[in-house]
């Protein structure tokens, strides 16, 4: 949409002809991408040099002696360096017509095993002393100016070229074919302005289509030539993104060109700079890789909890509003606001303002961020904020609203949305005024299957050892906590053996308390009435060998359980969990799979397991600090197809939150951070318990389960329902470039950029009840401690603060911590209800003193 002018100059645009199938070369560069990804040798600087050295005296004289068209694959290692040559379309043209007398095509593949099998017997002919596989060690220095030294320079630049084009939408068909139309825009910005000096930087998907016509190296020529009337170079020399260099300050200008040009913004979503790829991590060496090793569907490994999850569908959304027509009667200052139809009542993002007369100028501004699609949509609300000195004393004023709703998204081609929306007025309009509009460009990417989110939070009664609550002939004592998802919903149920035995009048025998390092923790899915089923995982504590656990406390100690989940026999899990000397309650764990003897013969049913401190690889935050990192774990997958390591899993045992992919068992990590909170307690000296903390924390744990009760138990905003990246410390490896983080509403970050300011009180939400914990000696200070009497000393309790619970030998009995608090809420409601008789009477005298008035 647009001028007449601008829907003429994108008529032009989709005209241009191209003579490959783009749409079939870019999948197939990011499956070429993905192996080079995952093949570490190539990206040392020997595996490079090897790899050039491979391509220019092996493969570019094999491949002269074939007919056009010729249908071959090389090994990866020369592919990559083809690859990277290709990508210097003016070297790679001057370089073949020099060595070879003509440029070598790179043709689309009909039959890779056909093509892969003819290359490898031509290899073996034409090159007998060289192996088809790469030997490592046998690279050479390449010489100062050859094609080899240039090649080695250029792989190391597009090495992380795949770290941005890894995203879902690049695979998707109907998605590529709004990256097409938009390669196509690109080469007609190039083409009309051609000696106005301007460097034009390309969006992500437009830089995998341009990637992907340079891959076929003859079509690209003639493309260009028809075109640009010449070939056109692709500069990938300059990497400095900062604010204010040269990439920076020239994607601002293509994007403010390619609106003029267009009438439509140049922003889409997940297109944008996603930063510094994060460091890469060390395959252990005790973990084997077996062949068949792959990440099973949810479905497969989380059957027991499937009932009760919720499953989440997200995407990336970029919202840019350009104009405002007929708000000129308004005299103060216009700006937009944002919110989702459902499940989050504030904004998510919010516009510049601009003055009522010149909202035609509206400042470009885009907002990018994460959404689920069950919040059904957006709604667009102009307001008014008044002008003049006065206006800080008055509110701002709604003026209109319109609606977006998903489904009209994704009817769109390429899931782009450009559209003058009719605003609906919510005051009076004079009679002939034309209601106001808004023009807005809205893009998603395609919809995917997101990580659960779940979080613990304690149950007040105690549960025996056949999960019902303690009474008279109960045997067992057992600390429950629910294990609840995004929504408040229980899920799960988590139970810590505390108390062995029953108490017998007669005799007089009490429950005995487990000793640390003998605790049983098990993890049920939901029976009837949210009370605990089948059990699908379990912890049990085991003593060190050799040692006295927990004394002293300190480096010496340690913490070990032997995990195993009831869907997989063949593999348990010992984790062995010891402190930092470095920092205050900071652990360090080690989490190692033992495959059972019978099944030592099979192919293994889960892939090999690291648990790594910090936030890794997806969930880096580059510069964050040590004290920002405790508390996080990184659960990493290896397996055939990353053999690198893929985060299936984040955990913070400090709060009792976790994100699981839907590849990754729910057991296993939940069981992982009950097991942590509980080495935490059980490796730190215990400290006096702070009664003041602990009824603050039963107060607003009361207050949090009213309010929840209220509202029918669900929370008024659901937990991750809209999400952006907000630097915790550093740069985020998910942060858009500087003009996409306009507009963004800054209280709704992904949580972990900011896990103390998630809501774990009341099951749900977004919001945070206190913005500080203390990790220290003293209780949990925040309302949404996850220990019920937030103190340590409770079995697995999932607060990492000191003090005890009634659930263990602890100096504070939680019985009398939780009648005592009964009665503090029964003397406050009486209090309530003495004010409520106050105010009445109150009112009653004020309507006697009314009609003494009346009478007089």
């Amino acid at each position: 949409m647009g001028t007449d002018d601008q829907q003429r100059e994108g008529a032009a645009a989709q005209a241009i002809p191209l003579s490959a199938d783009l749409l079939t070369a870019a999948r197939c560069q990011v499956a070429m991408l993905s192996a080079v990804d995952n093949a570490p040798e190539l990206h040392t600087p020997a595996g490079a040099q090897q790899a050039a050295r491979r391509y220019r005296h092996c493969w570019l004289p094999l491949l002269a002696k074939q007919g056009p068209g010729a249908q071959l694959l090389p090994p990866l290692d020369v592919h990559w360096a083809w690859h990277c040559h290709m990508l210097n379309p003016v070297m790679y043209a001057q370089d073949c017509g020099r060595l070879l007398g003509r440029t070598l095509d790179h043709p689309l593949i009909s039959d890779d095993t056909l093509a892969f099998g003819t290359a490898m017997s031509l290899w073996a002919s034409e090159c007998p002393n060289e192996p088809w596989d790469p030997v490592p060690g046998s690279a050479e220095p390449a010489e100062v100016g050859s094609i080899e030294l240039k090649l080695v320079a250029a792989m190391g630049r597009q090495t992380s070229f795949f770290y941005q084009v890894n995203r879902p939408g690049f695979l998707d068909l109907r998605y590529l074919e709004g990256s097409l139309a938009r390669y196509r825009m690109f080469l007609h910005l190039m083409r009309r302005t051609r000696g106005s000096g301007l460097f034009c930087v390309p969006t992500y998907d437009v830089d995998l289509m341009w990637h992907a016509h340079q891959l076929c190296p003859l079509a690209y020529a003639e493309d260009c030539q028809n075109v640009m009337g010449k070939l056109i170079d692709h500069d990938d020399t300059d990497q400095d993104r900062s604010t204010g260099a040269k990439l920076d300050t020239s994607f601002q200008s293509t994007a403010d060109t390619w609106l003029a040009l267009y009438g439509v913004p140049y922003e889409r979503a997940g297109t944008l700079y996603l930063g510094e790829a994060p460091p890469p991590l060390p395959v252990p060496a005790p973990f084997p890789i077996p062949p068949l090793a792959k990440a099973a569907h949810a479905s497969h490994h989380n059957g027991a909890l499937q009932a009760a999850l919720t499953n989440r569908s997200v995407c990336q959304v970029c919202v840019v509003v350009t104009e405002a027509k007929n708000l000129e009667r308004h005299k103060g200052v216009i700006h937009v606001k944002a919110r989702p139809l459902a499940k989050l009542s504030k904004p998510c993002m919010q516009t510049s303002g601009a003055l009522a007369g010149a909202a035609s100028g509206w400042p470009r501004e885009a907002a990018s961020f994460q959404v689920e699609m069950s919040t059904g949509g957006l709604v667009f609300e102009v307001w008014d904020r008044p002008a003049g000195i006065l206006s800080g004393l008055k509110s701002d004023k709604l003026l209109a609203a319109a609606q977006v709703t998903w489904p009209e998204v994704l009817e769109q081609p390429g899931y782009v949305l450009e559209r003058m929306l009719l605003l609906s007025p919510t005051g009076k309009f004079k009679h002939g005024e034309k209601p106001p509009s808004l023009r807005v460009a809205l893009s998603i990417t395609p919809p995917e299957q997101g990580p659960y989110l779940l979080r613990t939070w304690p149950r007040a009664t105690l549960t025996d050892d056949n999960g019902e609550p303690v009474g008279a002939e109960s045997t067992g004592r057992w600390v429950t906590r629910a294990v609840k998802d995004h929504t408040g919903a229980d899920v799960a149920v988590m139970r810590t053996l505390a108390k062995t035995g029953r108490k017998d009048r007669k005799t007089q025998e009490s429950p005995v308390a487990v000793s640390p390092g003998q605790r049983l923790h098990q993890l049920h899915n939901l029976a009837a009435s949210n009370t605990p089923g089948v059990v699908v995982g379990k912890a049990q504590e085991l003593l060190p060998p050799g040692t006295l656990y927990g004394t002293p406390y300190g480096e010496a100690a340690s913490y070990v359980a032997d995990i195993s989940l009831t869907d997989d026999s063949s593999v348990t899990y010992e984790l062995t969990v010891r402190l930092k000397a470095s920092g205050e309650r900071a652990l360090t764990a080690a989490l190692t799979p033992k495959v059972a003897t019978w099944a030592r013969k099979q192919p293994l049913q889960s892939p090999p397991v690291a648990l790594i401190e910090g936030r890794q690889l997806e969930y880096a935050v580059p510069g964050a600090s040590p004290a920002q990192e405790a508390g996080f774990f990184t659960l990493v997958r290896y397996t055939a197809e990353h053999p690198r390591g893929k985060a299936t899993a984040l955990l913070n045992w400090t709060r009792g939150i976790m994100e699981v992919q839907p590849t990754e068992r729910i057991p296993l990590v939940a069981l992982l951070g009950t097991c942590l909170a509980q080495a935490a307690q059980d490796l730190t000296p215990p400290a006096a318990p702070d009664r003041r903390t602990k009824l603050r924390v039963l107060k607003a744990q009361r207050a949090a389960e009213k309010a929840a009760k209220k509202r029918g138990g669900r929370p008024v905003d659901e937990w991750g329902s809209v999400a952006y990246s907000r630097p915790h410390g550093g740069t985020t490896t998910r942060q858009t470039s500087s003009s996409s983080s306009g507009g963004t509403d800054n209280s709704l970050p992904l949580w972990y950029m900011t896990p103390l300011l998630i809501d774990t009180s009341s099951g749900g939400g977004c919001g945070s009840v206190e913005h500080h914990h203390n990790h220290g000696a003293g209780a949990c200070s925040t309302a949404a401690g996850l220990c019920g009497s937030a103190g340590a000393g409770c079995a697995a309790s999932a607060c990492g603060a000191s003090g005890s619970c009634g659930a263990s030998a602890g100096t504070w009995r939680g019985g009398q911590f939780v009648w005592g608090g009964k009665q503090l809420r029964r003397r406050g409601e009486q209090l309530w209800g003495r004010g409520e008789q106050l105010w009445r009477r109150g009112e009653q005298l004020w309507r006697g003193g009314k009609q003494l008035l009346g009478r007089e």
